[in-house]
């Protein structure tokens, strides 16, 4: 980041402020601003000009949901990161579903955030072409369709699309690929591994040396890696939603998880 970044970062216990404010700070770029309500977290964005906020989904009174609601209202183009220590795939779809453009469990590592922090960033920066600027407020339906070429995605993150045979193939949006930079390192699950909804599936190092994971959207056996992705790291980032798709696998518990994604 070439120039000083400001982050608001909103939770009621001190200890995690400070834990945020020493993980970002390590960029000498990044100023922290700390809050404990969402309140005064509105009282903040309306004085003050941010690159991005970070804010706790349980907070005293106006919770972390309200709050971003709140925040699309008045600043429709600031990107917000949801963190919780109540981390469901449920609660990652509902926050995406309000606005946030980044989802992160707590306890989280310094890379995990620095990682989330530098992709809500670069969204930002993202041409109208991948994303529009203002994140819309996403609805949904509960849907549960198995047709093939049924396709899910949990916003802005990962996507699903259901085959003839009944396996579904598992892919990366094209927002999240787009935020990733230049790829140095990409670790993919092998062959017959078991992937759990809401767990670390792909994790990648771009050239800055900062990590990324993507987590899955499904629970389930893997049973195709794509091949030409292991030899061309390139497609993840040029094609995510085509020839870049990342692994095939049998699902697990469809009929209850299906119900936490959002249908194209």
């Amino acid at each position: 980041m070439a120039r000083t970044m400001r982050i608001l970062v909103i939770d009621d216990e001190e200890v995690v402020l400070a834990s945020v404010e020493k993980i970002l700070k390590h960029d000498e770029d990044v100023e922290v601003d700390k809050v404990t309500s969402a309140e005064a977290a509105l009282v903040k964005l309306r004085e003050n000009e941010y690159e991005a906020v970070i804010a706790d989904l349980m907070l005293p009174g106006m919770n972390g949901l309200e709050l971003i609601c709140k925040i699309r209202e008045e600043k429709p183009d600031m990107p917000t990161i949801m963190i919780t220590g109540f981390a469901t795939i449920q609660t990652a779809t509902q926050a995406m579903k309000v606005g946030a453009v980044e989802y992160l469990p707590k306890p989280f590592t310094r890379s995990e955030l620095r990682g989330a922090v530098h992709r809500a960033l670069r969204r930002r920066r993202l041409p109208p072409t991948v994303w529009p600027g203002a994140v819309a407020t996403r609805t949904g339906t509960s849907a549960t369709s198995t047709a093939p070429g049924s396709v899910y995605r949990v916003p802005e993150h990962t996507w699903i699309r259901f085959e003839k045979d009944g396996h579904v193939i598992v892919g990366m949006d094209k927002v999240f690929a787009h935020t990733l930079g230049v790829l140095r390192d990409f670790e993919l699950p092998l062959e017959n591994d078991l992937v759990e909804q809401g767990h670390t599936c792909l994790r990648a190092q771009d050239s800055e040396g900062i990590a990324h994971a993507l987590c899955a959207p499904i629970s389930g056996r893997v049973v195709e890696v794509n091949p030409d992705v292991g030899r061309n790291l390139d497609l993840v980032l040029k094609d995510p939603e085509g020839k870049g798709w990342l692994f095939k696998m049998e699902p697990m518990n469809l009929e209850k998880e299906l119900e936490s994604l959002l249908p194209d």
